[in-house]
């Protein structure tokens, strides 16, 4: 009777793994740039919006309009103490878009940093926004040289034979509440070091992760210094010396995800929660990364798995590659540049 107990969710879990991943066979590669175009504007495309002096919204997005252009890179570091960090990389981009815009009368509402909220009533451009709430933000790849440059090293990268055959993940303490911290240390805490050096109750990460914190903002864990469990900071070509990649979302976005995705290595995560250019909402659980409990505790098996079923693993690798074509074959100007028109003639800002 035990085994049967343990022998039929086993049995009915690779049922349905198995038509999960019979649909890659029926599912597009990537979107076209239309549909990637409805995606980014949601409902800016086909809806008219005004904003004014009493419009009621939250957040402090920043008024952007031709003026910008007369904006110095070095000098626009005045809203750091009103945001709490330097808004000047973002606008820096947002400048380099606005170049791109058909009337020099459009005007803009921008969010710089790491957003993770909407409004339904105001739009604004945007790096991220939630995947269930997505109100009427429109996204625009900004922040590039930590998103999106990375992407560059993956000439270092090296055939699946070739890497070792554990996860590896590297990363802070970090997140959109002490909460998320929390979880990241109890799910990673039997792979971590106690303070005298040894595996958390006498469990070994060894054999099926590399993984630890390289900076921790929370000081102490069940009575633990944190400087007990950091490691230290790994470059992306070693990490892609593994065969499984953690990806963990932060204050919005993992920014590691998109050369994961783009990698031989298969990455393993949470559902995400955030959506930013790469369009997380449309990665699939077991299609393109294999699916995590948002607190880890099955972090574990899902590796056992990864190990035990190699052909089912690099055919997710292969899934998530064509995703990541969309982004890498060809330029995504046109899309910009067409958001900000949309954006431009759809949205009167009116203060």
């Amino acid at each position: 009777m035990n085994f049967l107990c343990l022998l039929i969710p086993l049995l009915l879990l690779g049922l349905a793994l198995g038509l999960i991943l019979g649909l890659e066979k029926r599912m597009e590669p990537y979107s076209e740039p239309t549909e990637r175009l409805k995606y980014y504007l949601g409902p800016v495309l086909n809806k008219k919006y005004t904003v004014g002096p009493t419009t009621k919204f939250y957040g402090k997005p920043l008024l952007v309009d031709q003026n910008i252009m007369a904006i110095r890179h070095d000098s626009s570091r005045n809203n750091d103490s009103e945001y709490g960090f330097d808004t000047g990389p973002y606008l820096s981009e947002m400048k380099e878009y606005y170049s791109m815009v058909a009337h020099k009368g459009y005007r803009y509402l921008f969010a710089a940093g790491d957003v993770n909220h909407a409004n339904s009533r105001v739009p604004w451009l945007a790096k991220t926004r939630p995947i269930h709430n997505r109100g009427a933000s429109v996204l625009l790849p900004f922040n590039k040289p930590r998103h999106w440059y990375p992407l560059r090293e993956l000439i270092h990268d090296i055939p699946w034979e070739e890497k070792r055959d554990i996860l590896m993940w590297r990363g802070a303490d970090t997140g959109r509440d002490n909460r998320v911290g929390i979880e990241r240390y109890a799910g990673l805490r039997p792979a971590l070091p106690d303070p005298k050096g040894q595996s958390y109750a006498g469990l070994s990460g060894e054999d099926w992760c590399d993984v630890g914190f390289t900076s921790m903002f929370n000081k102490h864990y069940e009575g633990r210094s944190s400087r007990s469990l950091l490691k230290p900071r790994m470059s992306i070509p070693k990490m892609l010396q593994y065969r499984y990649l953690l990806s963990l979302e932060g204050n919005d976005v993992a920014s590691n995800l998109k050369w994961i995705l783009a990698s031989n290595s298969v990455c393993l995560m949470p559902p995400p929660t955030m959506e930013s250019w790469l369009m997380e909402g449309r990665l699939q659980p077991w299609i393109h990364y294999i699916p995590v409990r948002r607190d880890l505790r099955d972090l574990r098996e899902k590796v056992r798995w990864a190990q035990n079923n190699e052909k089912e693993g690099l055919k997710i690798v292969k899934n998530a590659n064509k995703f990541m074509s969309q982004f890498t074959n060809g330029s995504d100007l046109p899309i910009i540049k067409e958001i900000l028109n949309t954006y431009g003639k759809n949205v009167r800002i009116k203060y």
